[in-house]
């Protein structure tokens, strides 16, 4: 925690007036040049503003073959990916309580189709393009490579991905990161990314996680009403990260062989199977798309490969199973402690704690009983016997229908009693036995560093066995072996390395291990914790939640901020921060947050309406700010091409995407003038939502430093300042800037300043060029819709009509 100087320091930063720009030696380009003339045009022969080529890491910036540094701004394609095709399983289709849903038929679901059908790529791919967009993060999951059973890849989905993989390079000009996508494991445990098949190799049984609340997924038949917020609430995907389920799967994919080390498959440690089998389903897809498209490879389009999304490190370190941890912010609904998870699970009836989350946090709301009847989430004898011989593995360690903890004597019940004929006793007795003939035997099991002796090898132990301990060590583990798998296939890949969400990355920089390289790029995640959790963006005051996240305060309510400069300082003051911790962990090295958004479905989906997206407008615009005020290369999430106003984005009642089908065909603003419409905040002629944040001006190339970059949505001006001094070859190699025509539609000298240079423009492409003489110093160029003079700026500018943002 920061002392109170800092602390007090800190939050007076918030309230900073923002850059400083000095527009001494600006003057308007029409005085140098003829305003009656359009300004000469940037010649180019091909569809993209720049085109793509391989990047090379210098001093911690993308530099292309000119010298110049590129600016990586785009979007994830697509968030349905999380979803299958065949049958099409929303997250709340199908009956999650029902053990003969065709839910869970994992073996024999499709992918083939997503993102999207190959007939609408091009129109998709090409929407994405026309915003300026030059990179999208391509989301994959192990499920869709590899749902049938292990080794057995579809391969008509890898297929499909090289065809969707080509019309990108016909599009031209996107760069794409592939990455393996998960959330809370998979869509069996409430999220994404793993095949069923996983679970049975873990010994689980998700038929009954519904009953032993070992995970809760949007489809349980509990939520009568799933597209209900006040059914399903906001933000409750994230409690299966703390359920049996999901905490027992993390735990055995990264340090199964410390914590499981008697629990194999095919002779191997449950640890080496789940990630050699996610490793090698991915090597497999990335090898194909490697050899089948050499030319997307060579120039750079297909550019690297992102590691495990929001990576968890399941119970690993925590210091007793007995209570909910102090970290565990996110608690909704009922909260078991891990003990009563596994209680839980061998189908014994527990009393648990209710939650719900308000500004301050988790609020105790009182207790629930939850009981499974019985019902266990742990693989009988018949059921061993049905999977090992279905999936081919042959497996050790386990004893059929029991839990893997009370083998290691973590737990245990007592033994005079047989839990079949107790399981049919009346609840009450059944709630007695398990308070009074059950005990948690070793509560600091998973933060015992004793364990870890032969892991370290004779290396001391750590003081304490936390989340630095886990990054620096078993994540590093997995992300070693997964670099050298994408490596082995093409050297030159970049690599993006990602720890979990609002986490510091490990101390890594100089580590001996090679981790990080001349191609590896931080790839961390960013989302205004109040917006999500509320699905409301706040005007008047929010919170600083990274710090918040990081103990910077003493109490949380000492992180709130009040007011539209300081909650726009407040996002930025974060974002820069997550650009200087990682290049003090990780070294200089690029960051690309390749995940930040927010939710169109805000103030109970009141812009649905009236399609006056106001309220998105204002918090998207809060976060680009931040983003382009600590230079963060970024893709959105995201773009969702099967989004509905009531499904959004068809996943855990999520509504992030930027363009919507829904909304085409609604003829907004009919008879208003196009000032009217942008006012109104509408969507685009293209249905794009808050188009007024999506589609904005942004710096694409340059040489030198930025010095200061700000757009204002209001007033349509944007200022920049770059450092140029001791920079050779400006001659030829101009600043390029995407000027949308959405914000400039008739861009001409009368809407530029300069200190010096002069300006190109392609208006089919929508970008400036601003070329530089050789010896330019620190320049500022300002481009503003409005025509007069330079200190008339203030006054004109305050009555200009633009989306009412405030």
């Amino acid at each position: 925690m920061n002392t109170d100087q800092e602390i007090l320091s800190n939050t007076l930063s918030f309230y900073d007036p923002g850059p400083d720009f000095s527009e001494t030696g600006v003057k308007p380009l029409r005085v140098q040049a003829d305003a009656s003339k359009p300004i000469p045009a940037a010649e180019n022969a091909s569809s993209s503003i720049l085109p793509c080529e391989k990047l090379k890491i210098v001093d911690g910036n993308f530099v292309d073959s000119s010298g110049r540094k590129r600016v990586l701004k785009g979007i994830n394609v697509d968030n349905s990916m999380k979803l299958p095709v065949t049958p099409f399983s929303p997250s709340c289709g199908g009956n999650y309580s029902d053990s003969s849903n065709i839910f869970f038929e994992g073996d024999t679901v499709s992918f083939v189709g997503r993102p999207f059908p190959l007939e609408q790529a091009e129109e998709h791919w090409k929407r994405i393009k026309s915003w300026g967009y030059n990179v999208a993060r391509y989301v994959l999951t192990w499920e869709a490579i590899e749902h049938e059973g292990p080794g057995k890849y579809d391969d008509d989905f890898v297929n499909y991905t090289i065809e969707m993989l080509k019309i990108v390079h016909k599009v031209g000009g996107i760069f794409v990161f592939l990455e393996s996508h998960q959330d809370v494991w998979s869509r069996y445990s409430g999220g994404s990314g793993a095949p069923l098949w996983t679970f049975y190799a873990a010994g689980l049984q998700p038929l009954n996680f519904s009953a032993t609340e070992a995970a809760i997924c949007h489809n349980d038949a509990r939520f009568e009403k799933p597209t209900d917020s006040e059914c399903y609430p906001r933000m409750f995907w994230p409690t299966n990260y703390n359920r049996l389920a999901s905490l027992t799967m993390f735990t055995m994919f990264f340090a199964g062989k410390v914590y499981f080390p008697h629990l194999e498959i095919d002779g191997v440690n449950i640890q080496t199977y789940l990630q050699s089998r996610h490793r090698d389903a991915l090597a497999y897809l990335t090898k194909r798309v490697t050899e089948s498209l050499p030319e997307l490879v060579q120039d750079g389009t297909i550019s690297g490969f992102e590691s495990l999304n929001e990576p968890h490190m399941g119970l690993i370190g925590n210091p007793d199973l007995g209570k909910i941890s102090e970290v565990q912010r996110i608690r909704l609904g009922t909260t078991p402690t891990f003990y009563q998870s596994v209680l839980l699970g061998m189908g014994l009836p527990v009393e648990v704690e209710t939650y719900l989350i308000d500004l301050s946090g988790p609020v105790k709301q009182g207790t629930q009983i939850v009981d499974p009847k019985g019902k266990k989430a742990w693989l009988s004898a018949e059921e061993f016997a049905k999977y090992d011989t279905h999936y081919g593995w042959k497996r050790s360690g386990w004893t059929p229908g029991e839990c893997i903890y009370s083998g290691l004597k973590i737990w245990e019940w007592s033994r005079a009693y047989d839990l079949d004929k107790i399981n049919t006793l009346p609840l009450d007795t059944r709630l007695e036995f398990s308070t009074t003939q059950c005990r948690l035997l070793q509560p600091g099991y998973f933060n015992d560093v004793s364990k870890l002796s032969a892991y370290l090898g004779g290396k001391a132990p750590p003081k304490s066995l936390d989340m630095e301990f886990f990054l620096a060590n078993f994540f590093v583990d997995f992300y070693l072996d997964y670099k050298q798998s994408v490596r082995k296939i093409n050297k030159d890949y970049l690599m993006l390395i990602q720890p979990p969400i609002f986490t510091p990355p490990p101390i890594i920089g100089k580590d001996d291990r090679g981790v990080i390289d001349d191609k590896t790029v931080y790839a961390p995640h960013y989302y205004d914790i109040m917006t999500l959790l509320l699905k409301n963006w706040n005007e008047h005051f929010n919170s600083d939640s990274l710090g918040i996240s990081r103990g910077q305060y003493a109490h949380p309510s000492l992180g709130v901020v009040v007011g539209d400069k300081a909650i726009r300082n407040c996002i930025s003051k974060q974002l820069k921060f997550i650009v200087q911790e990682g290049k003090q962990r990780l070294g200089h090295i690029p960051a690309l947050l390749t995940e930040t958004g927010i939710p169109f479905d805000m103030n109970n989906k009141k812009a649905f309406e009236d399609y006056k997206y106001t309220l998105q407008t204002t918090a998207l615009d809060t976060i680009a700010n931040g983003l382009e005020q600590s230079g963060l290369h970024h893709t959105y999430w995201s773009y969702c091409v099967i989004n509905s106003h009531e499904y959004g984005d068809y996943w855990d009642n999520e509504d992030f995407a930027f363009w919507s089908p829904e909304d085409q065909g609604k003829n907004l603003g009919k008879g208003e003038s196009f000032e009217e419409c942008i006012k109104n905040c509408y969507p685009s002629e293209d249905v794009v939502r808050a188009p007024s944040a999506v589609i904005r001006i942004f710096l694409v190339s340059y040489k030198g430093e930025v010095k200061a970059v700000e757009f204002d949505i209001k007033k349509s001006k944007y200022s920049l300042s770059l450092d140029l001094n001791g920079q050779s070859g400006l001659s030829k190699a101009p600043t390029v800037i995407y000027v949308p025509k959405w914000h400039f539609p008739d861009l001409s000298y009368n809407d530029i300043y300069a200190t010096s240079g002069d300006v190109k423009y392609n208006e089919k492409l929508e970008y400036l060029e601003w070329h530089h003489p050789e010896g330019a110093g620190t320049e500022t160029i300002i481009i503003k819709k409005y025509t007069g003079k330079m200190d008339d700026v203030t006054k004109r500018e305050e009555s200009h009509a633009f989306c009412t943002i405030v």
